[in-house]
């Protein structure tokens, strides 16, 4: 009899630890915020709630979203995801690596990382670089993804101090990124 009060006494501490949240996935939280999802052209996006629809200003965007709390000098928000769709003109690799020698010819343009990544459930290539724009230095994370004759670009962007506060957030809307 004294095991099974011992096994019930077990049972109920696991129990009281489990609800109480010290167990369990958390991976998905985006610092407690609830996500909201958008799908345009194509494309989904999970962010968080307290971020907004955004108007992209390239031709090439298919969709947009950027935290409303981050604001640049002329009162626009200066962090945000951008996702821009091109058409592969030779491939995905040769693309990617055409568009960042460009760039980086640009002194304005400062490349630091590139590679591979996994977004999703899909592979690209990603490229970290920062930029200088009327004295404003933004970092940048591109993420090159192929799907069928185009080249999907989600493009993070943030000031550059205010970028590592704002990396799980990209990060999250990167790995949560699908087509439908």
């Amino acid at each position: 009899m004294k095991k099974y009060y011992y096994f019930i006494g077990i049972l109920v501490v696991l129990l009281v630890i489990s609800v109480s949240g010290c167990i369990g996935d958390n991976s998905n939280n985006t610092n407690s915020t609830r996500v909201q999802s958008l799908t345009e052209n194509n494309v989904t996006l999970e962010f968080p709630s307290t971020w907004i629809q955004a108007d992209a200003q390239d031709n090439a965007s298919v969709l947009a979203v950027a935290d409303p709390n981050s604001k640049d000098q002329q009162g626009f928000s200066d962090t945000n995801v951008n996702v821009e769709k091109k058409a592969v003109s030779s491939s995905l690799e040769t693309d990617f690596n055409s568009t960042y020698t460009q760039l980086s010819k640009n002194s304005d343009y400062q490349i630091l990382s590139q590679g591979n990544v996994t977004a999703g459930s899909y592979t690209g290539l990603e490229s970290i670089y920062t930029s200088n724009v009327n004295g404003t230095t933004k970092m940048h994370k591109a993420v090159w993804i192929e799907n069928g004759d185009n080249v999907y670009v989600i493009l993070c962007s943030a000031p550059q101090n205010k970028f590592d506060s704002q990396a799980s957030i990209f990060d999250f809307i990167i790995s949560n990124f699908k087509f439908s």
